[in-house]
């Protein structure tokens, strides 16, 4: 069991202090021991490690997710780029930086690729078949001792880093924001990383459990934090603190003010204005208590102050959101940037189509796509397809005057033309035989007929999964009975089937 070495804060008027040479917190808090950045610190600190959130990752050896599996190597510059990310994250909240260790880089790239083979994620992955023993048992242990994420669409460390294991507020997570407390334990020391863009989309790992039952002097580990950039924190992220030592869930009670407007948010076992709960577990440190107001965002200048009661000394800190786009004595004149631009539905063609994306602001826009196989979109917006399926366009707009930076994320969903039908006729009783031209960038097909000309009663299907395959026999029909019948392409994406307009209507009369 973890044994933590805990320190009283103190709070005193309107300066900062220090315990010896190690930790460091802001007047304006109580029951908390980390170490404490102002605005500008914070954003020299991203400035002079160049510090890319949406950093492509790249291979120096690539890897291969199928048959002869190769684990491949992520190139040292992204490497860096994904650990000065993670620190950025430790340093906004006050605890130590790590480094890089090359075991721990080599078992977190092999859970990554037997992840990525198997085409789901699991801290447990079975052994892919014809894999090697050796690297599916490095793979094996890298993702049993790191955190797992998948995307279905190609993004970098720095993305699973922010927007994945730091958020952590789907269903399935934010019960204890597991993945975001191991990145926060302030006694690890070393990490690896894992990356694999293969057939079924993005698969990162990153090691956890470096020094995870060390001592140390830090606790009240927040997030977000006393300053904290609306980059790195959404609406959707739930906010915790670890207090390093077990928590009485019925005794705590959280409140959160906005100072702007002193609206409050209440958070307790029994009645909670959005989520709560306290987690105990050894996910990092232990203690953790989570809340999220529902339905609040985060703008720079909002200042909001937390209240803890019911542990053994009161906790109070106050979080100061920013913008390291701007800086922090404009941050509560500027105006909220708005990006328009709608869900993109497109049949698959050569031609070019503009996004139309408009702001309120004069900022400068920039587009990126998320999948480069599907589609391609230059620096004003204009978008060539290539293939079908769904990938996403992240438009951003850079800060302009009194308007805030923004970013909005759309989905494009590119489906198969129209399909064409060849011959279409009765070969035995009961019975029809349908041919169709070959679309070669689809999945595969779906043929409905039906007695029912408008297709609306006795619909029946049949999935042909081979776009090479371009004749069906269809039997046990009625003989002597016509039979309205057309065919679509689909396309295979992101999990789902992605339909093409189905073809004319051709009619059979089966043989009697």
């Amino acid at each position: 069991m973890k044994k933590l070495l805990l320190k009283n804060a103190v709070m005193l008027a309107v300066v900062i202090f220090c315990i010896g040479s190690v930790n460091c917190y802001a007047a304006t808090s109580t029951g908390i021991n980390v170490n404490y950045h102002s605005q500008k610190e914070i954003k020299d600190y991203l400035k002079s490690k160049k510090v890319n959130i949406d950093a492509e990752t790249t291979y120096s050896k690539k890897a291969s997710d199928v048959k002869p599996y190769q684990a491949g190597t992520i190139s040292e510059s992204s490497q860096k780029s994904a650990l000065n990310t993670m620190n950025a994250i430790r340093y906004i909240a006050g605890i130590d930086a790590v480094g890089l260790d090359s075991s721990y880089t080599k078992m977190e790239q092999a859970a990554a690729l037997v992840n990525s083979a198997n085409g789901t994620l699991s801290h447990f992955p079975s052994k892919p078949a014809g894999m090697d023993d050796r690297l599916y048992q490095l793979g094996a242990s890298g993702a049993s001792s790191g955190n797992l994420s998948y995307a279905s669409w190609k993004c970098g460390l720095g993305y699973h880093l922010v927007k994945a294991w730091m958020n952590d507020g789907d269903d399935y997570n934010i019960d204890r924001v597991g993945h975001r407390r191991w990145i926060l334990n302030p006694p690890m020391e070393k990490t690896g990383f894992g990356w694999v863009y293969g057939s079924h989309g993005t698969y990162a790992a990153m090691y956890a459990f470096d020094n995870w039952y060390e001592p140390t002097d830090y606790y009240g580990v927040a997030w977000p934090a006393q300053n904290m950039p609306v980059e790195f924190f959404g609406s959707s992220y739930p906010w915790s603190i670890s207090m390093g030592k077990d928590v009485d869930k019925s005794a705590v009670k959280v409140t959160l003010i906005r100072q702007s407007d002193q609206k409050k948010w209440a958070f307790s076992e029994k009645k909670a204005d959005g989520y709560f709960n306290v987690e105990n577990s050894n996910y990092g440190q232990k203690g953790c208590i989570i809340f999220r107001p529902e339905n609040l965002s985060y703008q720079p200048g909002d200042t909001f102050e937390v209240k803890i009661t019911g542990l053994d000394q009161k906790v109070s800190y106050t979080v100061k959101f920013f913008s390291v786009n701007s800086s922090a004595e404009s941050d509560e004149k500027q105006k909220e940037s708005k990006i328009t631009a709608k869900n993109i539905t497109k049949t698959f063609s050569t031609t070019t189509f503009s996004i139309n994306a408009k702001t309120n602001g004069k900022g400068k826009m920039t587009y990126k796509v998320a999948d480069e196989k599907i589609a391609a979109v230059s620096k004003k917006g204009v978008v060539t397809l290539k293939n079908y399926g769904e990938t996403k366009i992240k438009i951003r707009v850079a800060a302009s005057g009194n308007y805030k930076a923004a970013e909005k994320t759309i989905t494009l969903t590119v489906k198969p033309v129209k399909a064409k039908t060849g011959s279409l006729k009765s070969t035995a009783k009961g019975s029809f035989a349908l041919k169709w031209k070959q679309d070669k960038k689809a999945t595969g097909y779906i043929i409905q007929y039906s007695t029912d000309k408008r297709f609306e009663k006795n619909v029946k299907s049949t999935t042909v999964s081979s776009n090479r395959t371009t004749s069906k026999k269809i039997g046990k029909l009625k003989a002597g009975k016509k039979y309205y019948v057309r065919i679509c392409s689909y396309k295979k994406s992101c999990g789902k089937n992605i339909k093409g307009a189905y073809s004319d209507v051709k009619t059979v009369i089966t043989k009697k």
